[in-house]
């Protein structure tokens, strides 16, 4: 390495010969590298002192987290994949010598590491070359490329050296998500599709995707004479012409004439110093539709990140677009914003880069397997793929911060349903000392089991589990439709408030000084979380709600104060909820009030994403009428947690809270006049049995299942009848059930708010109520019967 790069060898031959033209080609102009020459020379010394001959690991993953920000990783959805997990997956699949294998998002290359690992344990007389082209990375981040390539470079090692021919790693900066656009209409060439220099659009014929190494030789080409002619006259187009046909003389005159325009641009951004990378994004960024069906089989961990945490409404949605061609969008529209854009990756990757009968394997959330947005996956009506095998990785530690599991496909274009009997599959386990373990290094700590998995339903929920009776024999629960969830009251730091002096001694038409409740700093996000408000407001705008640290099962602990939007008013005898904009309640005398909440607009307006660019903050806290469709008229409500192990539920009296009371999105609820009924469904809803019937269709979190939606409604339940002696049972087991809890809490003194959620939540199913529960599920059965 340091002989490489003394002085001699830098007066000798022009640098540009030793660094690979690139999205950082900008360090071997003149004027930048002499600067860098000595920075190098340091760097090189220290590399020096390592031996790369022998790389067993992917050894720059770490320099890689370490040099791009926790955030920007978060946003592209990277997840970096330890090596024992790279390695297992690789040794899986029936690897040949002819093998071609594409990580469509490879990061750092730990994929790409492990299948060049592979090939030269079981296949030795492979060469460099061919070693190189067996492999093949894309990534959206040009770190990420840069040091995949490295790394690809330290696995073939020593075989470099014995290399003929100068050795092209194939690992490419690009979206392989991007698809080409298709100029509309015919056109003399036929279809067409767009690239773009410098914010100008050129057109070329589809037929180039048939020869990329064409495509690759007439940008060079096309790039060289830009240089050439900097600032000077165009060279006439049959300089591009005749030297496009050196290289292959049949190639299409009308081909190269649109060469001929691209290289004009090329010229153009040059003269205009706007020139720096344009021929390395032309032959990475379009690459892709060059690759259609070359691979045997694509290895990887694809971004983890949902639909709604895209803020750019274009790629959102081309994203969706993708979703509707491959069906992979959720049958609930109102799901769309939780679907992984994994699922998108890999029909459309199955699609569009496997061969005929190619083979997938994505490591990726084990929601993949419950959440309800991802049942065309599931189901096998996803386009691109059919599932052939589920490993499941949530009892191993450390791995990522949310559980996950691989999912193993083959390249399929008809609907393939799980069949009855199941996929073969693996459940690992085990903790490690590290979370980049080799495999090697993991040995003995991970262990699996062999499993088969089935597609089971309940109602309309589905999971693929190893329970084999999931679901089954599940009849109707009346009161599924019946329950609604809460409103959307966010951002928290905006609307929950804490009072600045003393309760009032009563809450009517007084004006009070609040603060935003700081209580909220643990679960908020950026921006949100450091935006905080003061000021007066009327207590006509001040409700109660709850949360889910508010809720325990049959209690509710300290209700906190919120301030909304909206007054409570009489329309034909029943109370009826009208929201009001900042101006018109400074129209109605407010004006402390108005003023908390148009500094509530003015601060949403400007941190709002792309896709609210429309959306006041009064629409978004009455998304889809969760808050004037609220009862205020009904006396009970039976509030259900919607994210937690299992449901925890209670009857609230509207009589005993001192506000009006609104219920927030994390939580169901259903209005009853009936405190029998109440009592009946909540002793249903934290029922041990009904929970339990759930868990293979919940998510999962590091801490086990986690989201409760409406799932425990599809348990079975008929209508409460007050004649019915068990429904009645069920009802005054409710009731006293609340009354024990009501005492324990007061004993824990909860009111001081200091207490332990989940805590309380176990003392009371485990110790407080365990006889009740026990009865609870008696009666339950004896009901189903």
């Amino acid at each position: 390495m340091k002989g490489v790069l003394d002085g001699s060898i830098f007066d000798k031959y022009n640098v540009e010969n030793f660094v690979e033209n690139d999205f950082y080609q900008w360090v071997t102009v003149p004027k930048y590298f002499q600067k860098l020459a000595r920075h190098f020379l340091k760097i090189a010394e220290r590399i020096s002192d390592y031996d790369f001959r022998n790389v067993q690991a992917d050894i720059l993953k770490g320099v890689y987290q370490h040099l791009i920000d926790i955030d920007t990783r978060h946003t592209l959805g990277e997840y970096y994949t330890p090596d024992w997990l790279c390695e297992t997956i690789v040794n899986h699949v029936p690897l040949t010598q002819e093998v071609r294998v594409l990580d469509p998002s490879c990061g750092s290359g730990s994929f790409l590491l492990a299948t060049v690992t592979r090939l030269r344990r079981e296949f030795p007389d492979l060469s460099a070359e061919e070693l190189a082209d067996r492999v093949t990375g894309i990534d959206i981040h040009p770190l990420s490329v840069q040091i995949a390539k490295t790394t690809v470079l330290l696995a073939l090692g020593e075989l470099v050296g014995a290399a003929k021919r100068p050795i092209f790693l194939r690992v490419y900066l690009s979206n392989s998500l991007e698809t080409p656009e298709i100029k509309g209409g015919a056109t003399l060439f036929g279809e067409e599709f767009r690239i773009r220099i410098d914010d100008r659009n050129h057109f070329l014929p589809t037929g180039v995707f048939d020869d990329p190494d064409l495509f690759d030789r007439a940008v060079s080409l096309a790039d060289r004479l830009a240089d050439e002619s900097v600032n000077a006259a165009p060279v006439p187009p049959a300089t591009l012409q005749n030297a496009i046909h050196k290289y292959k003389p049949t190639a299409d005159a009308a081909l190269t004439g649109k060469f001929y325009e691209l290289y004009l641009d090329l010229k153009r951004a040059k003269e205009t110093g706007r020139d720096s990378i344009c021929k390395f994004i032309l032959q990475n960024t379009y690459k892709p539709f060059f690759l259609k069906h070359r691979f045997d089989f694509i290895l990887g961990n694809p971004p983890w990140f949902t639909y709604n945490s895209i803020k750019n409404a274009e790629y959102q949605a081309l994203l969706k677009a993708l979703a509707d061609k491959y069906q992979v969008t959720p049958a609930k529209k109102a799901l769309m914003p939780q679907m992984e854009i994994a699922a998108i990756f890999m029909s459309h990757v199955s699609s569009y880069l496997l061969k005929p009968g190619g083979q997938l394997a994505f490591v990726l959330p084990r929601a993949f397997l419950s959440a309800e947005h991802h049942d065309n996956t599931r189901a096998g009506t996803a386009r691109g793929f059919s599932l052939t095998e589920v490993w499941d990785l949530q009892k191993v530690v450390p791995l990522f911060n949310i559980p996950s599991c691989v999912l193993f496909t083959r390249q399929s274009h008809v609907v393939r349903a799980v069949p009855p009997e199941g996929l073969p599959g693996r459940s690992f386990s085990g903790s490690l000392k590290k979370h980049n373990a080799t495999l090697s290094e993991a040995g003995a700590r991970i262990t699996s089991l062999p499993t088969r998995w089935f597609y089971a339903k309940l109602q309309k929920n589905s999971a693929l589990t190893t329970n084999e009776s999931a679901g089954q024999g599940a009849g109707e629960n009346f009161y599924r439709n019946h329950f609604m969830n809460g409103a959307t009251i966010f951002p928290r730091n905006f609307y929950f408030v804490k009072l600045e002096g003393p309760k009032p001694p009563n809450w009517h038409d007084r004006v009070v000084p609040v603060r935003s409740d700081e209580a909220n700093d643990k679960d908020a996000k950026l921006p949100w979380k450091d935006l905080k408000l003061e000021g007066k407001i009327n207590t006509s705008f001040l409700f109660r709600t709850a949360i889910a640290r508010n809720i325990v099962p049959f209690g509710l602990i300290n209700p906190p104060l919120v301030v909304l939007p909206l007054v409570v008013r009489p329309v034909n005898g029943k109370k009826t909820i009208k929201l009001l904009t900042d101006e018109q309640i400074r129209d109605e005398g407010d004006l402390e009030t108005a003023r908390w909440f148009r500094d509530v607009e003015a601060i949403r307006k400007s941190n709002r994403t792309e896709n609210n660019a429309n959306t006041t903050s009064v629409k978004y806290l009455n998304w889809q009428n969760k808050l004037t469709e609220q009862d205020l008229n009904a006396r009970f409500l039976v509030l259900y947690t919607s994210s937690a192990k299992d449901a925890n539920a209670l009857v609230l009296d509207r009589k005993t809270i001192d506000l009006e009371f609104l219920v927030e999105n994390k939580a169901y609820v259903f209005f009853t006049d009936s405190e029998a009924e109440a009592n009946y469904l909540a002793a249903f809803l934290n029922s041990t049995s009904a929970n339990l019937a759930i868990k293979d269709f919940q998510t999962t979190g590091l801490f086990g299942p986690r989201d409760v939606h409406k799932k425990i409604l599809d348990v079975p339940l008929p209508q409460f009848k007050a004649d019915n002696p068990a429904y009645r049972r069920l009802a005054e087991l409710g009731r006293a059930c609340a009354e024990r809890v009501g005492v324990f809490l007061e004993k824990e003194g909860v009111a001081s708010g200091e207490y332990n959620v989940g805590r309380l939540r176990s003392a009371i199913r485990n110790t407080v109520l365990s006889a009740e529960l026990s009865e609870i599920d008696d009666v339950l059965a004896g009901m189903m019967k």
